[in-house]
């Protein structure tokens, strides 16, 4: 016979399953905990041009050059609260006011696999398109989905 060997990711203390203070004993229902259906099988779209996306890669590093910028993160908020990335804004619903989401800065839309955030990014354009300053406002390609294989593999996957 063979075998096979995986390595997995060292235990969070932090996790509602098996960390220092689990609050989850016994099986759950994924839809019900989630309020998500499964999501692994998704398909990627593709509604933006390549000069309205940019890869995990650059987004990566512009956070490590420091240069200002506003994240939306456009998941559902119980997504949100399983894990995101430190420095974004869950905004679920993006029919709010342009002046609270349209900024100076460049603007970053993620969401788990780049598909809602494509579809909050064409919203954006149309909510900003009055605005006098030429916005900028892209979708991260691959959502956290991405940030997890190519960027860092200790990030949540759910």
């Amino acid at each position: 016979g063979s075998y096979h060997v995986f390595k997995l990711r060292n235990r969070r203390q932090t996790c509602t399953l098996c960390g220092d203070n689990p609050t989850i004993h016994e099986l759950q229902d994924y839809v019900q905990f989630c309020q998500a259906s499964p999501t692994d099988k998704t398909h990627h779209i593709e509604l933006l041009t390549n000069e309205e996306r940019i890869s995990v890669n650059d987004y990566k590093r512009i956070c490590d050059e420091g240069q200002h910028h506003l994240l939306l993160d456009v998941r559902e908020e119980v997504e949100y609260n399983i894990c995101r990335l430190p420095q974004s804004i869950n905004i679920h619903d993006i029919n709010n006011d342009p002046n609270d989401i349209c900024s100076t800065y460049p603007v970053y839309v993620v969401c788990h696999h780049g598909n809602d955030s494509q579809k909050a990014v064409k919203k954006l354009q149309e909510l900003c398109s009055n605005w006098d300053q030429n916005i900028v406002c892209k979708d991260i390609e691959g959502g956290l989905d991405y940030w997890t294989k190519e960027i860092d593999n200790e990030f949540p996957e759910y």
